[in-house]
């Protein structure tokens, strides 16, 4: 009895499984009117036809690789990820990404292998939506699903959106082509695809190769290029604003719909002025799987130990400042036009300088408080002679030579001047170059240095900088810096509405700013 117990089981086994339709014959419909449309060649029925392909599925998952190559302002930068899709009815899924590589005019830049971590992810395994960011060191619960997906789209270079859109419905790449033609088929991986192209709403041509046998899509690739007739983006109200902060779970404060508004000018003046680059993003598929009996743990993404929930991935609670020393009554008979000119005339007088420290920038964006800390070296000599240094806190620099040191203990960043003229020095690119002259290097470095270059270097070396422009000073009273104690001076620029310096009172040195 067990036995023919068992024989009957197999023989169902069997049943079923030579019973159940392939991938293939279960849509056989749909790849028939696919190449019926090829025939005539017909791309926009070829389109709609692998939309309902992706409209039938229960479930989906894929492995690839997105690769972005942009040309801007003469420098041709590559970059690429791998990702990871897994998609499933009604409102699953688990889209990941990282590992990211990046080359400048052919040069290795930064590579980023943190192992299993990923850069990124946005997904739902039942307990509603989520975005986390390794950048930001942050994730957060977001309104809605299609919320979620629409902020991992840039962060993703566009793999949080692509397949999904598809899958799930809505706005997306491959659906929004316009005028679609049929250039003809290419292999993917060895498994030929028609080849469709057309323009779209937001690029001069987007590009999707879609399988033969299985419609499913291989590859996609978009132009960086805006189409030709560019729609502008129209004047946005209050309403739309309030919109916008409400799906990003952002406060709708006053001050948060100012900074929502000025980001949204802003992209209007890139999407008028983006015709200026150039480039491709590329999404390559495979390992793909249209069948299976997935588990609420497909969709499960395990955030990294020590990242923050917030309420939003713009921002969170700021730690609570440390105690600042008192600030202590103006000394009497003292100027602060006075104190300045004397802490010019004492840079001006010194040999050589040296000096550490730390820049810490703070912005409050959308009612949070994002901060970020960098490190620096400073080694200045007389006539035109520095070594600039400045790295993230978070990885600090070792002494290595930039041009050649260990990569691992290099700086983000350096500026430099031995006597054979001004080199820079950007790590994430990995390149080095010279920097024209010394007050022309100092300026362009201002921008990756995070401002570093504009106060101290040139104080020393040029008698100039953002502490030679400085108006209205008023000394505000004294106050202990590391234990030294310091004039208080405060002023404005054409830069900042107020600008800070902590002064030595014993060697006239600035030990400290704020802006």
């Amino acid at each position: 009895m067990k036995t023919e117990a068992r024989l009957s089981a197999l023989l169902a086994c069997l049943l079923l499984t030579f019973g159940a339709p392939s991938a293939a014959e279960e849509h056989a419909d749909l790849v028939r009117d696919a190449h019926a449309a090829a025939g005539r060649k017909d791309a926009t029925a070829i389109l709609q036809s692998a939309r309902r392909l992706y409209g039938s599925l229960d479930w989906f998952s894929a492995d690839g690789e997105a690769i972005s190559r942009i040309k801007l302002m003469g420098a041709d930068t590559t970059s690429s990820l791998a990702f990871s899709l897994r998609l499933g009815r009604p409102d699953r899924y688990l889209v990941s990404w990282g590992h990211q590589k990046t080359r400048v005019n052919g040069t290795q830049g930064t590579v980023d292998e943190s192992g299993d971590e990923p850069e990124g992810a946005v997904w739902n395994a039942g307990a509603g939506p989520y975005n986390y960011a390794r950048q930001f060191g942050a994730y957060a619960r977001a309104q809605s699903d299609e919320t979620a997906r629409a902020l991992a789209t840039g962060i993703s270079q566009g793999v949080a959106n692509t397949i999904p859109s598809l899958f799930f419905g809505g706005p997306g790449k491959v659906a929004d082509i316009e005028a679609a033609r049929l250039e003809g088929t290419e292999a993917i991986d060895g498994e030929e695809c028609w080849v469709v192209s057309g323009p779209s709403r937001v690029s001069e041509k987007e590009t999707v190769w879609i399988s033969t046998r299985r419609l499913v899509v291989r590859q996609y690739r978009r132009s960086a290029k805006p189409p030709a007739a560019v729609q502008p983006m129209p004047d946005l109200s209050d309403e739309s604003i309030d919109e916008g902060l409400g799906a990003a779970g952002i406060d709708k404060t006053p001050e948060n719909r100012a900074q929502w508004k000025a980001m949204m000018e802003m992209a209007k003046v890139m999407t008028k002025h983006g015709g200026g680059i150039d480039g491709t993003l590329t999404e390559t598929y495979r390992n793909i799987r249209l069948h299976g009996a997935p588990a609420a743990a497909d969709f499960e993404f395990h955030v990294p130990p020590g990242t923050s929930l917030r309420a939003s991935l713009l921002g969170g609670a700021a730690a609570p400042p440390e105690p600042e020393p008192p600030l202590h009554a103006t000394p009497q008979g003292e100027d602060a036009r006075a104190l300045l000119q004397r802490v010019l005339a004492r840079y001006r007088a010194l040999r050589s300088f040296r000096a550490d420290g730390e820049i810490i920038s703070s912005h409050r964006v959308f009612g949070n408080e994002l901060t970020q800390r960098q490190g620096f070296s400073l080694r200045l000599g007389r006539p035109n002679l520095y070594r600039i240094t400045w790295s993230d806190a978070r990885r600090p620099a070792g002494p290595g030579d930039p041009t050649g040191g260990t990569a691992d203990r290099a700086p983000d960043g350096a500026l430099w001047n031995a006597g054979e003229g001004a080199f820079l020095y950007e790590r994430m690119h990995a390149t080095y170059a010279k920097a024209g002259d010394d007050r022309s290097a100092l300026g362009v470095a201002a921008g990756v240095s995070a401002g570093l270059t504009r106060g101290v270097p040139p104080l020393f070396l040029q008698s100039e900088g953002r502490f030679t422009e400085l108006t209205d000073p008023a000394l505000e009273g004294t106050q202990a810096v590391q234990g030294e104690d310091c004039y208080v001076i405060s002023a404005s620029s054409r830069e900042w509405a107020k600008h800070t310096l902590w002064i030595s009172r014993e060697r006239l040195l600035i030990l400290s700013t704020d802006m």
